[in-house]
């Protein structure tokens, strides 16, 4: 179990009882977990978006891992459980099973370099392979 608060203070965060929940959360999860899973198992009755206030600055300040699926789906993975966090920084593909929706960083599976034209800038860039997991094609 991670200290959460040694880690909010690392990154020079206030340590809400929100923040400590949502890490807390997905510390115990072992699948990334978009907002409404997270949500849906806070303690509090916290609103939607104080909630996505929190993804967001935890994000950005590297805490967690956003997994982009599609413009209306991310999820959140907290990558400083595993012992591949630092591969969270590199560009890596991401797994999604479409029959349970687990979504899975493939952090040793780099993708190549993207090479844009001249003038253009690389905001973010999100590599998806859908798929059936081993669980569900176990299942079949």
């Amino acid at each position: 179990m991670m200290q959460t608060e040694k880690l909010l203070q690392n990154v020079r965060l206030s340590q809400t009882n929100m923040r400590k929940e949502i890490l807390d959360i997905l510390d115990d999860s072992s699948l990334a977990l978009s907002m409404n899973e997270i949500k849906l198992r806070l303690k509090s009755n916290y609103n939607r978006v104080t909630l996505y206030r929190n993804l967001k600055v935890l994000t950005e300040k590297g805490i967690l891992h956003q997994i982009h699926i599609d413009r209306q789906d991310s999820k959140y993975v907290l990558p400083l459980k595993t012992d591949k966090a630092g591969e969270h920084d590199q560009e890596h593909l991401h797994f999604k099973c479409l029959m349970c929706n687990e979504v899975k960083c493939l952090t040793d599976q780099h993708p190549e370099q993207v090479v844009l034209p001249e003038g253009y800038e690389k905001i973010e860039v999100n590599f998806v392979v859908y798929g059936i997991c081993r669980t569900c094609k176990n299942k079949n």
